[in-house]
């Protein structure tokens, strides 16, 4: 659950290297970086117009108790409700006092079939957590059933409007920054009048934005079509 934080600074140094403006490790002018940063923001409007967003990936922290394998995460004070969560191999960290272990989190078939079952062994340190994005409240499971007082936490996607200037860190969703470079790429090349578009990077931007796009649709899918919650929430068992 490890994911490198990513600036807009960087999304524009990495455009601009796709385009033989700059070499590698060469630092932006600052009147390059500002076209960059304003070319950047003009690509995430255009965009949103077409109904493709961008999300972050913000961490989640559950206070799991012994005994207890359902946590209702309802709109109040505490946690940000998020419009999905990171799925995977160990997408989740479950801490113990000293002791750390990874625990999957997957979909709904992939609890049905493979970790219900486990709700009816003894207790013990979760393998796995289903997360369940609905209205008005979502629901994490986490299966075995702790049998103890543990932390877990996950990421969680979160809406990202726009990037506020050059070097505020976030860390992006997968795709989002191939996506964002390759096609800001092109978005900048009449600015630096440069000839560098090549076949292979337009074949990148579309590809990309095509699997940008479909990212969108998934999300929107598991989050039930809902407007991304962006208020707190809180933690509560049922």
């Amino acid at each position: 659950m490890s994911e490198t934080p990513v600036t807009a600074n960087d999304i524009i140094t990495d455009a601009v290297q796709k385009l033989n403006v700059y070499a590698p490790g060469e630092t932006l002018s600052s009147a390059d970086a500002n076209r960059g940063f304003q070319a950047l923001l003009d690509l995430i409007d255009q965009w949103t117009d077409d109904s493709i967003y961008l999300y972050q990936l913000l961490p989640i922290e559950l206070n799991l108790e012994n005994g207890v394998s359902v946590y209702t995460i309802t709109p109040g004070a505490g946690i940000a409700i998020p419009s999905r969560v990171a799925l995977g191999s160990d997408q989740v960290t479950i801490v113990e006092g000293p002791t750390s272990s990874y625990a999957n989190s997957v979909s709904s078939i992939e609890w049905n079939l493979l970790y219900s079952s486990y709700l009816t062994l003894p207790p013990a340190t979760p393998l796995a957590m289903w997360y369940e994005t609905s209205t008005p409240a979502n629901v994490a499971r986490f299966s075995p059933i702790p049998n103890a007082n543990m932390v877990a936490t996950f990421n969680g996607w979160y809406s990202l409007p726009t990037f506020i200037d050059l070097s505020t860190d976030y860390v992006l969703t997968p795709g989002e920054q191939l996506a964002l470079t390759s096609n800001l790429a092109i978005f900048l090349n009449s600015y630096f009048g440069s000839t560098q578009v090549t076949q292979e990077l337009l074949a990148q931007a579309q590809q990309s934005k095509t699997t940008l796009t479909y990212t969108n649709r998934l999300s929107r899918a598991l989050s039930k079509r809902n407007v991304e919650p962006s208020a707190p929430g809180n933690v509560s068992k049922p």
